[in-house]
């Protein structure tokens, strides 16, 4: 139980009017309190923190909780983006100055087994078109195909 500074109970209210109060004076938008832990699930998703470490922050049990808070973001998707395009493709200058991108080839032989792995719990109508898509990386790694340097 919380008690006000005088050692009083506390008005129900007392939370929500302060809520209100600080997001007027931060010029915010309207928005609950309960919105404040989702965003504060998220930042700590946006600063990498460890999991079990978020979940004790959060007060959570279970890890189902926090992919019910946070929120993956552009930045988040972003960055992971990038991180698969820095494994997947390289860029070299040419004698000319242009940059080339090719294809890791190292990296899909890596990643190919991955993805053929995951085929079996794919969607009925995705399968296709990923098979077409390992069929296209299985030419680009032997040479034969479009992507060959």
């Amino acid at each position: 139980m919380f008690a006000s500074p005088t050692g009083g109970a506390l008005n129900p209210n007392t939370d929500y009017h302060e809520w209100k109060s600080l997001l007027e004076e931060a010029g915010l938008r309207e928005g609950r309190l309960h919105d404040a832990r989702h965003t504060a699930a998220t930042v700590l998703l946006l600063l990498e923190v460890p999991l079990r470490t978020v979940m004790s922050i959060m007060g959570w049990s279970s890890v189902e909780m926090a992919a019910r808070y946070q929120h993956i973001t552009d930045a988040i998707r972003q960055k992971v983006a990038g991180q698969v395009g820095q494994v997947i493709w390289q860029t070299t200058s040419s004698p000319d100055s242009t940059d080339m991108v090719t294809v890791r080839r190292e990296a899909l032989a890596i990643i190919l087994p991955i993805v053929d792995a995951g085929l079996a719990h794919s969607d009925v109508e995705a399968l296709a078109d990923l098979e077409d898509a390992i069929a296209h990386l299985r030419a680009a790694l032997a040479g034969s195909g479009p992507d060959s340097e």
